[in-house]
Order: structure tokens, then sequence, then C-alpha cells
């Protein structure tokens, strides 16, 4: 039993790791996005003003077609590069409204893998304890109660919790601290 409670850990430290790669995979896709808006947005304003001037150049060539100065192909290429500019402009919109609704899915995303992470992390400590408490040998079990029965005997000892507490006092946070970072590294784990 004590070799599947391993290999559960183990399991374990495997999907953490599993989802926190993801996790910081996806994290890096607003950066992407944010640099494809920057580059969508810079064109978006000069189509705007190759739009202005090609609407005008398209005036200019429909006035000189109708005076007979410039061939109907010429004034079709006029208006042939006034359509490919709106187009553009008109992919660059959708584009935009396209990311709006990325950057939602994305942060969604995020969120749903955080909440995923932090529950496999807890599943994970708590597999981890597990796995240490049944290391405790049934003999330290006895003694402690053996101890507690008798403090009982003598009178005033309080609950059970508070027994505890006197026996096994809470280190100081830099002791604790560091023995997080002991059983962390011991485990394999990395936050």
């Amino acid at each position: 039993m004590d070799m599947k409670e391993k290999m559960d850990v183990k399991e374990l430290l495997g999907k953490y790791e599993d989802i926190r790669s993801e996790l910081e995979e996806v994290k890096r896709k607003p950066a992407i996005l944010a640099e494809k808006n920057r580059a969508a947005n810079k064109r978006y304003d000069e189509l705007k003003n190759l739009i202005y001037n090609a609407e005008s150049r398209k005036d200019r060539a429909l006035i000189n077609f109708a005076a007979g100065d410039i061939s109907e192909d010429e004034l079709e290429k006029a208006r042939k590069s006034l359509d490919g500019l709106r187009k553009e402009k008109l992919d660059i919109e959708e584009f935009m409204n396209a990311s709006e609704k990325a950057n939602l899915q994305i942060q969604k995303t995020i969120s749903d893998l955080s909440v995923k992470l932090h529950g496999c992390k807890h599943e994970f400590w708590n597999a981890v304890a597990g796995e240490l408490k049944s290391k405790i040998n049934s003999d330290v079990i006895a003694k402690v109660g053996s101890v507690y029965a008798a403090r009982s005997l003598a009178g005033g000892v309080g609950s059970y919790e508070g027994f505890l507490r006197q026996l096994f006092p809470m280190p100081p946070i830099d002791e604790a601290q560091s023995m997080q970072r002991e059983i962390a590294e011991k485990y394999g784990f990395r936050d």
C-alpha cells in the first residue's frame, strides 16, 4: 500500500506539472495577441489614410474617364485598388472583433487552469501528508496517547488539540519555511 500511495503522489506531481506547463503556455498568449493587435491597429490607421487617397484617385479617375482622358481599364484599376483597401480594412475589423473574443477566452482559460492548478496542488500536498502520516510508527502514536492519558489523570490537561500543541510546539516561522522548502525539494515540487 505504501508503494501505491507513493505512486499516487508521483502521479499527482505529474498532473500538477502538466497543468502548470499548460497554464504557463496560455499565459504567454495575451502578449502574442497584444502584439498582433498593435500591428493590426497600425495597419488600420494606415488604411484609413490610404482609402481616403484611393477614393480621391477613383473620383478623379471617374471624372477623367467621363472626359475621355483615361481608359475604362485605368478606371477599373482605381476601383479595384479602392476595393482591395476596403476589403483589407474589413478583414482587420473582423480580426479585431475576433481578438476581443479570443482575449476573453484566453482569460477564462487562465482562470480555469489556475483553479485547477490550485486544486491539484492541494490534492498533491494532502497525499504527501497522508504518505508521511502513514510512516509514523504506531508505537509513537501509542506513546503520545499514553502521555495524554497520564496528563489527563493528573487533571487540567484540556483538549487533545491543546495537548498536542504543548507536546509538539509550532516551530518558528523561518524554521517552518525551511522545512517547507526541504519537503518541496524532496518531492520535486516547484511552485
